[in-house]
């Protein structure tokens, strides 16, 4: 008020008529707080009914690939199974049944370590697992009953969304989510979670499209996390017919990963899709990503890298064309796009050792172009060549390469090339290339075989 313009003071009735006319804070948060409500019963309703989702007891979650799968059975049992063999992490395996206190996991190594526990339940916070996949995939069901708080517009990868903010109480934890909703399905695009420390950021986010009908309820059939370049495609299933016996005892590390299912019953087909494939970019929203790599906006980067990933080689000339930019920041992003549509591609592994050595790029984009040159023969032979760099720093780049590449389990002949340069750098002036350098000779002498 002190910033009005005396003239303003002789029409006090015109004040007065402006200060009824606009709304209180409080109405703003009122009309904010019912907006949400308003959009969450929308929500809702688009992922099948508020009845439909509290019917669900259990879920299913297979990874594309089918060698990964997690089974939650509400409130308060869970299966998972990874089998990452031939890699060193080998098969994981673990089962976690609050109702009992029975728990059983392997360690992520090649053969497994097995521990078992009698009684799992003084590990409260473990069970946020049963948190995150209500809120991610569900929304809400009859043990997950999140609590509106207001409504804003926002954005996601350029498009107008609903973001309506929720609580969510869950055993002795308090979550506030971020729920991004299309403006005409209602059905959610984007889920982020605020942290703690930094109530206003989101500390993680997963991304969803694609949905389609499973036993009444819509569930997204591409997802992506955060820092995720690509979509996946999950399958689900809903309330499964199982053996709960299974969660009672030490599981059969043979039997794969269904083994929890009632004898004689079998998954349910696949349902059929209800929307479309994307379809093809234009040449200019190809452009618009491509220069969208190097927002500033961390959102915007990823999604464009998620988008053009997607859309695969049908991208590949346009990349191939960006590499030829005057940013290396920029051409650095587009070979790691290429990398991810085409894991060889030639132009792009031919600028990986350009980007290792330009000291203009990020540390971070350097090591990762260090690491990338593992791709091929050729490349390894280039990091061979830079072992003994006087740059401390590539020579650090180039000896992280060749500690990730000693740790596989099949490790390729031309490391023999690589050990006279390895043994000289256990002598290194860099202390981090000097004890790096010992522990990839060590791994050599386990894991190579000659």
């Amino acid at each position: 008020m002190k910033k009005l313009q005396k003239g303003m003071l002789l029409i006090p009735w015109l004040l007065l008529g402006l200060f009824m006319a606009a709304p209180s804070q409080s109405n703003l948060a009122d009309n904010s707080l019912e907006r949400a409500r308003e959009l969450w019963e929308m929500a809702i309703a688009a992922k099948g009914g508020r009845e439909k989702l509290h019917q669900v007891s259990n879920l299913v979650f297979t990874g594309e690939s089918g060698r990964s799968v997690t089974f939650w059975v509400f409130p308060d049992k869970y299966f998972h199974w990874a089998d990452t063999r031939p890699s060193v992490f080998g098969l994981n395996v673990s089962i976690s049944n609050y109702e009992t206190g029975f728990g059983y996991s392997t360690s992520f190594s090649n053969p497994p370590q097995v521990k078992v526990e009698k009684d799992i339940r003084q590990h409260k916070s473990n069970r946020s697992q049963f948190f995150f996949c209500q809120m991610d995939y569900l929304l809400e069901t009859k043990w997950l009953r999140p609590e509106a708080l207001r409504a804003t517009k926002s954005t996601v990868a350029g498009k107008r969304v609903d973001l309506v903010d929720v609580q969510v109480k869950w055993h002795t934890e308090t979550y506030k989510v971020g729920v991004f909703l299309d403006e005409k399905t209602h059905l959610p695009v984007r889920i982020g979670y605020y942290g703690t420390f930094r109530p206003n950021e989101f500390y993680n986010t997963v991304n969803m499209r694609s949905y389609r009908d499973f036993g009444g309820i819509k569930l997204p059939t591409e997802l992506s996390w955060r820092e995720s370049s690509d979509w996946t495609h999950p399958r689900f299933e809903i309330n499964a017919e199982y053996d709960p016996q299974f969660f009672e005892r030490v599981p059969d590390l043979n039997a794969g990963p269904f083994q929890w299912r009632k004898a004689g019953s079998t998954a349910p087909p696949a349902p059929a899709a209800t929307v479309e494939k994307p379809e093809p970019l234009t040449p200019a929203q190809i452009a618009q990503y491509i220069q969208q790599l190097v927002s500033p906006d961390e959102d915007v980067s990823v999604s464009a890298r998620r988008e053009l990933v997607s859309a695969g080689r049908q991208v590949a000339p346009a990349l191939t064309e960006a590499l030829k930019s005057g940013s290396v920041t920029l051409r650095f992003r587009v070979a790691v796009v290429l990398l991810e549509i085409d894991k060889e591609n030639p132009a792009a592994m031919a600028a990986l050792p350009g980007f290792l050595l330009d000291p203009q790029l990020e540390r971070a984009e350097r090591q990762n172009a260090a690491f990338g040159l593992l791709r091929n023969d050729q490349g390894i032979t280039v990091l061979t060549e830079l072992l003994l760099h006087p740059d401390p720093f590539v020579r650090r780049c180039v000896i992280f390469a060749f500690d990730d590449l000693t740790e596989r389990r099949e490790i390729p002949r031309l490391i023999e090339k690589a050990l006279p340069a390895l043994r000289e750098l256990t002598r290194d002036k860099d202390e981090v290339v000097r004890k790096m350098a010992k522990e990839v000779l060590e791994q050599i002498g386990n894991n190579f075989k000659r």
